[in-house]
């Protein structure tokens, strides 16, 4: 007995240790793709590949789910509520929000703009921003912005947090703007122009120059609001009768911060039947398409940077 436990052991010293097991360099790869991946599913094809191989028992306990997988990291809630009430609007009208901003009651500055979805969150011109932006609270409330480009656009509510100096998105929302007129200038943009530029400069560039405009139909004025200015200073009892004023733009928008709706003033001929019957027709945020003259020079008012003279309603 002892003879033969002697030889044994003899047997095993001169066999030296077992080999060590080889991994091609087909498997570290399809191991380490699998690794990365940490899936239940992708443990089980390396098993289906390589039954015997080097990491056989390691993607056993994995892919039967005995390895806790890393959870994704919670995203983080909004800090506002932004919610358009349609989900797609036209380019005329603005888009009407529910917002509740009460998470933000320590921020300042908090501002509502509509912008291309695609379009970097950084603020890059805070003049142009505050300009083409609206302000709210911080507190729940409801209220009509301007739209922005035409296509798949993005709510983003603004505001400054405490204790720093540059915007930040605290909401955000998606809305669909569909596209309007081709070829016509957007109201809302023709009276910003106005604002941004002053009288004379505004003048310069658009004297003697017709223009197709689009916008939403506000109102028809009575005489009794007209004003001489918009007729060169020439009392109302002698302007023709065959003339109406009529306002267009985007209903129910806050002022800007020049104060002005972007209401402009069409003054529009209506000598003949068809164009009564058509201005008769109209209703409130029904869009429409004009041309005519733009001028600043006699605008009654901020809120109604733009006159366009010599107008025509267009089909």
């Amino acid at each position: 007995m002892i003879r033969r436990a002697l030889i044994m052991l003899l047997g095993v010293a001169l066999a030296g240790p077992a080999p060590a097991q080889t991994t091609g360099p087909e498997e570290l790869a399809f191991w380490d793709a699998v690794s990365q991946g940490n899936r239940p599913e992708e443990y089980q094809a390396y098993l289906d590949t390589y039954p015997n191989g080097r990491f056989a028992s390691l993607a056993r306990i994995r892919a039967h789910g005995s390895v806790v997988l890393p959870q994704p990291a919670p995203t983080r809630s909004a800090d506002a509520v932004v919610r358009p009430t349609q989900a797609s609007v036209r380019l005329v009208n603005g888009v009407t929000l529910d917002l509740d901003a009460t998470k933000l009651r320590t921020s300042s500055n908090l501002r509502v703009v509509v912008v291309a979805a695609d379009s970097p969150d950084a603020v890059a011109d805070p003049q142009r921003f505050v300009e083409d932006s609206t302000p709210v609270h911080a507190a729940r409330q409801r209220l009509t912005v301007p739209a922005g480009p035409p296509g798949r656009d993005e709510v983003r509510l603004y505001h400054i947090p405490p204790f720093a100096d540059s915007y930040v998105v605290g909401g955000r929302a998606p809305v669909v703007v569909q596209p309007g007129f081709a070829g016509a200038t957007l109201g809302r943009d023709l009276a910003r122009e106005a604002v941004r530029l002053g009288p004379l400069r505004f003048e310069a560039t658009h004297r003697d120059r017709p223009m197709l405009v689009q916008a939403a139909f506000l109102r028809v004025r009575p005489r009794t609001d007209w004003n001489v200015e918009w007729f060169g200073g020439r009392p109302v009892d002698e302007v023709p009768r065959q003339v109406a004023v009529l306002s267009i733009g985007q209903p129910g928008v806050v002022p800007d911060i020049s104060g002005s709706l972007g209401e402009i003033v069409c003054l529009l001929s209506v000598g003949n039947q068809g164009a009564l019957d058509r201005l008769a027709g109209l209703q409130l945020g029904d869009p429409v398409l004009v041309s005519g003259v733009p001028t600043s020079w006699s605008n009654a008012s901020p809120s109604d940077p733009v006159l366009l003279d010599r107008c025509v309603l267009r089909s």
